[in-house]
């Protein structure tokens, strides 16, 4: 009879949830996060579009040059003039990718230190955070500051 009840109550009762259900915050913000990445793609597209065929064209123009072909004389003269500096599209595909994962791990141990301390220590400490960058960037790049 006992096991009749309980299957019975367990029939009555919404399942509950295990751990396996419950999506943690910082697997949240991963979820969305890629999702957000997806659906702003078009996006890039529309909006930089005109500076992503620049860079595609100007990597053209190097591959022409290197290979020693083209036959537009400006174009290869353009790049002759810039090779010193010799930027790739795939150095600026690889500076993207690693802007964009380190701006999410920044977020990602965030939700981690939030989960351990106070809103308002963490706050302190961000603010903190970037006062050091801020004075760490003028002592580095020897940049001249004013009191005013």
């Amino acid at each position: 009879m006992d096991t009749f009840e309980c299957e019975e109550t367990t029939k009555d009762h919404p399942r509950s949830q295990t751990t396996s259900d419950v999506v943690s915050p910082a697997n949240l913000f991963a979820a969305v996060t890629c999702i957000s990445f997806f659906l702003s793609i078009p996006l890039v597209v529309f909006f930089e579009g005109k500076i992503l065929q620049k860079l595609l064209h100007f990597q053209y123009s190097l591959w022409m040059v290197k290979d020693g072909g083209g036959s537009d004389d400006s174009t290869a003269t353009e790049a002759n003039d810039i090779t010193d500096h010799k930027p790739k599209l795939s150095h600026s595909i690889m500076y993207i990718i690693a802007s964009g994962l380190f701006h999410y791990l920044n977020n990602e141990v965030m939700y981690l230190v939030l989960s351990n301390v106070h809103p308002v220590t963490l706050a302190v400490g961000n603010t903190m955070k970037r006062v050091f960058i801020i004075v760490a960037g003028i002592v580095v790049f020897s940049t001249p500051t004013t009191w005013q």
